[in-house]
């Protein structure tokens, strides 16, 4: 279970049918897509992490706590909004997105399964989420394949630094709008 993993974790979870099995069951690592994200800005990438309780050791990924000591959701939102405020299609979906970083969640599990129902219902892709407190290693991909990093769409700040692989879905939806799951699934 991804916060707002590239378009790559959304083909695999479409391709596992009607339902997506989420493991919550499995051991929290650290320095994993688990609490953070990519966007491209004017400037640079940007990898935006949703701090944790820092506990000696990490249990289940279910138990996992957000730390609110920064702002860091003030920070994401108003990153976001920089970065795709121009993007063709920013004001159409920005609205499934934005309460992810206005509501002060206790657990990581509980952002990331919101963020999930978010951007399926931003996609139109209606499949049931089942929770599952077991984890089946290699469930889900943590890495992308080689193939799906060659497919390219229109990014905001493609013609200055060229195209930029594995951003966030939500690159992919503020600039592809209604054609992201086409691109998903093609």
């Amino acid at each position: 279970m991804l916060l707002l993993p590239p378009p790559v974790y959304f083909k695999s979870l479409l391709e596992g049918g009607d339902t997506i099995s989420l493991a919550l069951g499995e051991r929290y690592h650290k320095q994993t897509d688990r609490n953070r994200f990519r966007i491209y800005g004017p400037n640079n990438l940007q990898t935006l992490s949703v701090p944790v309780v820092h506990e000696k050791s990490h249990g289940q990924m279910a138990l996992v706590a957000i730390d609110y000591r920064e702002n860091w959701h003030i920070k994401h939102k108003r990153a976001i909004e920089t970065v795709y405020r121009r993007s063709p299609f920013f004001e159409h979906y920005y609205h499934h997105i934005e309460p992810l970083f206005g509501i002060k969640y206790s657990l990581l599990a509980e952002l990331n399964i919101e963020a999930l129902h978010r951007i399926n219902k931003a996609l139109g892709v209606k499949v049931s989420i089942r929770l599952d407190m077991n984890y089946v290693q290699g469930s889900l991909p943590e890495k992308t394949s080689n193939a799906f990093d060659n497919k390219q769409y229109h990014q905001v700040f493609e013609t200055r630094r060229g195209f930029v692989p594995n951003l966030s879905i939500i690159d992919l939806i503020f600039n592809e709008g209604p054609n992201a799951l086409d691109f998903i699934l093609a």
